[in-house]
């Protein structure tokens, strides 16, 4: 619908090369490759633990999980002015509007207007629920004290786009709201 905002946050912090970074985490990388060894190997020799098609199968789901993680995973976003590392909040769920409503509908331009306005209390008052359209994902740099905000919303059952501008929250709001996103229910 609106391709002038960033889609996620981990879009955002891609986009913006001259201040964020990705790091690989070398132990989380060796760690999923000796898993995914270790099950490679018991898949050709079961009998390690005991014969039969049930050890294979077992080891077969673990090593999709452990190549995933190895592969996919094992990498973090960091800033390079602070050297901080961000990290998940999680996802803030609004109960309003609906599921299968239109986008930007008057229930949606309630969130957008608070999130817009800063009205974290009003967003915090919202009542929440899972497998909502309009979502809330928080990114937190702890170290530093910085926040990063966007809200999202499905435009259509499968495409989550963001809707306004990141919002970044530092010192001296940070400490003042920070209680605030931490006691919203996250999903």
């Amino acid at each position: 619908m609106n391709n002038k905002y960033h889609e996620s946050l981990f879009d955002y912090f891609k986009s913006k090369n001259e201040e964020f970074e990705e790091r690989t985490n070398v132990p989380k990388k060796v760690i999923g490759g000796l898993l995914t060894i270790g099950f490679i190997v018991l898949i050709i020799f079961p009998g390690i633990i005991m014969e039969g098609w049930l050890v294979r199968g077992g080891a077969i789901l673990c090593l999709l999980f452990a190549a995933g993680y190895t592969f996919l995973g094992g990498t973090d976003i960091f800033s390079k002015k602070t050297g901080g590392k961000i990290t998940s909040m999680g996802m803030v769920k609004f109960a309003n509007p609906e599921r299968g409503t239109v986008p930007f509908d008057p229930e949606d331009m309630h969130i957008i207007n608070m999130y817009n306005n800063n009205d974290w209390a009003g967003l915090a008052d919202e009542p929440t629920a899972d497998d909502r359209p309009m979502q809330l994902e928080i990114q937190e740099d702890k170290n530093n004290k910085i926040l990063y905000l966007l809200l999202r919303r499905y435009v259509t059952s499968a495409r989550l786009e963001g809707v306004t501008e990141v919002k970044v929250i530092t010192e001296p709001e940070y400490t003042q709201i920070i209680k605030l996103f931490r006691s919203m229910k996250k999903y």
